[in-house]
């Protein structure tokens, strides 16, 4: 049997407290870990308690397309599990990811990503985490809310949704904080629909920044768009619904 290797790929700005948290629960399942930081942070402690780490630092303008883009180009093997400093594998799943690469012939996976909110309510979204970089051939595109899926989808390859989680805290911050960041979110957005401007994932996203800011109009105008131009894709419809 081939023994299939993980590379772990996490952007890393901020909170360093929640970056241990996440390295602790990919560390037992990934045979490295990279850390792309573009915070400009000192990472020696972590690197002598962590040996598996490895930092790469980005530099220039932030885009996140780029960032995970780098880390893929910097891992050593070839399956990529792509998380975020805010995010946790959720405790136990290393048994099904295992059986996952042994089992299954797909090359990408999607796992569920729980979002939790200041009011004690929660979200959750499908999201492509684990994938084959094909010698590097899959990467993500778009500057905000990128992907892999575009470059799977060419290479036929559509991600199978597993019951795997994990906890995503990024929306616990205070509400100023995230205010802000819809706003520049919003900036981002309408540059990337300048670029893409038949993607629909673009203007569903465009719409939750619209909604978060309180432009609701503008929300309902930008999730018909998406209906539009993808009339068959439910996940715009369940935008709607959650508007």
């Amino acid at each position: 049997m081939i023994l299939k290797m993980i590379s772990a790929n996490i952007l890393h700005k901020d909170d360093m407290l929640n970056l241990i948290k996440c390295i602790n629960s990919v560390y037992q399942i990934s045979d490295e870990i990279i850390v792309v930081d573009s915070g400009g942070h000192d990472y020696s402690t972590i690197l002598s308690y962590y040996p598996k780490v490895k930092v790469i630092r980005y530099e220039g303008d932030f885009s996140y397309r780029k960032a995970r883009n780098l880390a893929i180009m910097n891992s050593s093997f070839d399956w990529i599990l792509s998380i975020d400093s805010d995010e946790e594998l959720m405790c136990g799943q290393e048994d099904k990811i295992k059986r996952l690469l042994k089992d299954n012939s797909n090359m990408a996976f999607a796992f569920v990503v729980v979002n939790y909110y200041r009011n004690g309510l929660w979200s959750n979204f499908p999201i492509t985490k684990l994938f084959h970089k094909m010698g590097n051939e899959i990467l993500y595109e778009k500057d905000i809310h990128e992907t892999v899926n575009y470059s799977l989808k060419r290479k036929g390859i559509i991600p199978s949704i597993e019951g795997i989680y994990i906890h995503h805290s990024g929306y616990l911050h205070e509400t100023g904080y995230l205010l802000n960041k819809q706003a520049q979110y919003l900036k981002l957005l309408e540059k990337q629909i300048e670029k893409t401007p038949n993607d629909a994932a673009s203007y569903w996203y465009l719409a939750v920044s619209n909604m978060a800011l309180g432009h609701t109009d503008e929300a309902y105008r930008n999730i018909e768009k998406a209906i539009s131009l993808e009339p068959n894709n439910k996940i715009p419809y369940i935008f709607k619904a959650r508007f």
